[in-house]
């Protein structure tokens, strides 16, 4: 019958006006490449500033995202941004941005599907070691967006191999290897839209579970 999951509704994809409009609201230029760390946990927040200041250096005009899982990990993750010298800003603290940004850390609640539609590429948190279990790429998919992941993809292990094997996901072993995946990426503008229609036609794919186990249990009545 498949993963209801592929059901709940995602997010209208916004107007290009509108996540322009996003853009400015979180301080980043409109020709920024976006890298969101999508419900992270700790120790992969630091590694995604690390690279982050890696594409910065190479050449990538490129901008970060962080959405931590538990928003109530800000200070712990302000902590880390105070400490180099980059422009970033906290979502939390509810001040005005009067200058550009290059870091916007989003230690809220309930925004992570609208600010996920702004985001060129995906990092999906609790999937590298020392952490494990993963969280879920289903959403993000079904907006469209390319994913790459730690291979502690346990709690969702089919939905992250079934995504591979569409072409809308890939897997990385360590820090080292995500690292050299979003240099690759985020200078591949056509796998980035191959990876991001995989996702959207990978999604709509799935779904359907709903109404096919409600068809089901339908059926076993009526026989019953």
């Amino acid at each position: 019958t498949g993963n209801i999951k592929f059901d709940v509704a995602v997010p209208s994809p916004l107007s290009d006006a509108h996540k322009a409009e996003l853009k400015t609201a979180l301080g980043f230029d409109q020709n920024d490449l976006i890298l969101l760390g999508s419900s992270t946990w700790p120790g992969e927040e630091e590694s995604l500033i690390k690279i982050h200041q890696s594409l910065l250096e190479n050449g990538t005009n490129c901008s970060l995202l962080i959405v931590p899982r538990h928003a109530e990990r800000g200070r712990e993750i302000a902590e880390l941004l105070g400490a180099q010298d980059l422009p970033w800003h906290r979502r939390s603290s509810a001040q005005p941005i009067t200058q550009k940004v290059r870091i916007h850390l989003a230690d809220t609640t309930g925004e992570l599907a609208n600010l996920s539609q702004i985001a060129d590429l995906v990092f999906i948190g609790k999937s590298l070691s020392p952490n494990s279990g993963g969280q879920t790429p289903i959403e993000a998919a079904g907006l469209g967006k390319p994913i790459v992941m730690g291979i502690n993809m346990n709690n969702f292990k089919a939905v992250a191999r079934s995504l591979v094997h569409a072409g809308a996901g890939q897997y990385v072993a360590n820090f080292e290897e995500l690292h050299k995946k979003c240099v690759a990426l985020l200078n591949d503008p056509f796998t980035l839209t191959k990876m991001s229609n995989a996702a959207q036609a990978w999604h709509k794919k799935n779904q359907g579970s709903s109404r096919r186990i409600a068809e089901s249990i339908r059926v076993s009545v009526k026989e019953d």
